[in-house]
């Protein structure tokens, strides 16, 4: 839109209506209640995004502050888009074995599992660094591409939460784990 000054020194589009009158005005504002309604549905539906981020742990977590009994569930937004589910529980040992039942592999295939493995920590530095628990299946007893899961690692001093992003991390729905007392 090119402006130009009027006999009054006021600026005024082609259509001689003074600057930001007319459908520009409205148009920008429509735009702008379209854009913020839109944004608002899509952190509803989607729970936000991850609502994680900004809580992972920079600083490298100490083995004994991980091994022990961990009890995962859903959180809020997982709960209010699936309902409860079940309560996992997940076993660190000492040794760098663990155990796991329950565990939700896929919210939209409603499929859990059970198993025993390996774990270790590795520091993921791709996107949002973290350190993170890393669940090592067996070979054949998963699918292929699926004989791990990853746990991220929440704050940097315990007592720590260990969160299990369930398909697509921008839903928001997880499974958190809480140390067992």
């Amino acid at each position: 839109m090119r402006l130009v000054k009027n006999r009054t020194q006021r600026m005024v589009n082609r259509q001689g209506k003074p600057e930001g009158a007319g459908s520009d005005k409205r148009s920008s504002g429509w735009r702008w209640l379209c854009g913020s309604l839109g944004m608002a549905l899509a952190w509803l539906a989607g729970c936000g995004g991850d609502p994680y981020v900004g809580s992972f742990a920079q600083e490298k977590p100490a083995r004994e502050d991980l091994i022990g009994e961990w009890r995962g569930s859903f959180n809020l937004c997982a709960q209010e888009t699936y309902g409860k589910g079940r309560t996992a529980r997940l076993v660190l040992r000492e040794d760098g074995s663990f155990v796991i039942g329950d565990m939700l592999e896929s919210i939209s295939k409603r499929r859990y599992r059970s198993g025993d493995g390996l774990w270790s920590l590795k520091y993921w530095d791709l996107e949002c660094p973290r350190w993170q628990v890393v669940l090592h299946f067996p070979p054949g007893e998963h699918r292929p591409g699926h004989a791990y899961h990853r746990l991220n690692v929440l704050h940097e001093n315990p007592p720590h939460k260990l969160v299990q992003m369930i398909d697509d991390p921008d839903t928001g729905n997880a499974v958190v784990y809480r140390r067992a007392r």
